[in-house]
């Protein structure tokens, strides 16, 4: 009895080892079911936040309907776009994933995460097309246009505008003529730059801005006309971006980078 007795004792202690161990090595349930409680509710600011969870335990679609909820409340943030389009990324959705890049990147052009993201989404894509050439101006005004939103730009404008004059106020008392030749380079630096940002702000504010949208469907034909049997003309693929030049009730007529023109169904891309 005094052995069966110890053995029973002996199979206990195993049992209670064994449980220990097995709440060690479960995951904490309640703190991912507190993270989902605080996704699912409190202000935009704290969603979005606590979404992150859910984006790094691998629920990608999870995350990304509660990133399209914050959108559809009008919490219209580049960081939601952005995480959306990682998150579509992670679910092999190319275009509606590029689509939240260049959205993210249109509220904040200076976001460099979703400019690298976006580039290296660009690759994957089917289509390569090559843009036509643009003259220097206009394309170096384009390129700086993408880096700096107006607000921007204006405000880059008067800093410099006002590092200049420091730096040129001097030169009327300044006897040495090394600080002085030293000083009116660096004012003429921070004016040329200053003229440079003045530009952009212009160019943002008075152009006309060109409508643009990313291709979603697989593969899409550019027609002659707004119809389904109208005759095909090209095609392209999922992920393009297309400047939108018209519309009709179901239909937009859009421009391919290297210059082609076509109608598509409005169903098959969105705009940016």
């Amino acid at each position: 009895m005094k052995r069966a007795s110890a053995i029973a004792g002996a199979r206990l202690a195993w049992m209670a080892l064994a449980l220990a161990a097995l709440a060690a090595f479960t995951p904490p349930r309640a703190s991912a079911d507190e993270a989902l409680g605080k996704a699912s509710s409190g202000s935009p600011e704290e969603r979005f936040r606590a979404t992150g969870s859910a984006y790094e335990a691998g629920r990608f679609a999870e995350a990304g309907e509660i990133y399209e909820g914050l959108l559809a409340e009008g919490f219209d943030d580049a960081r939601v776009h952005y995480n959306l389009g990682n998150a579509r990324f992670k679910m092999g959705k190319l275009g509606p994933a590029i689509l939240s890049y260049e959205r993210a990147l249109d509220r904040d052009p200076s976001d460099a995460d979703a400019r690298e993201n976006l580039a290296y989404a660009d690759l994957l894509i089917a289509d390569k097309v090559g843009a036509q050439e643009e003259e220097f101006p206009a394309h170096f005004l384009e390129l700086l246009a993408r880096r700096f939103d107006p607000d921007r730009a204006t405000l880059a404008c008067a800093l410099l505008c006002l590092f200049a004059g420091i730096l040129a106020a001097p030169l009327w008392f300044q006897p040495s003529p090394v600080v002085r030749r030293a000083l009116g380079s660096g004012a003429a630096i921070a004016a040329s730059l200053a003229f440079v940002c003045g530009l952009v702000a212009v160019v943002e504010l008075t152009l006309p801005r060109t409508d643009q949208a990313i291709v979603l469907a697989p593969s899409v034909d550019g027609r002659s006309s707004p119809a389904a049997d109208g005759t095909v003309l090209f095609t392209v693929h999922e992920g393009l971006k297309v400047q939108i030049r018209g519309e009709r009730p179901g239909w937009i007529h859009i421009g391919v980078p290297n210059g082609l023109a076509g109608w598509i169904e409005s169903s098959q891309a969105e705009r940016i």
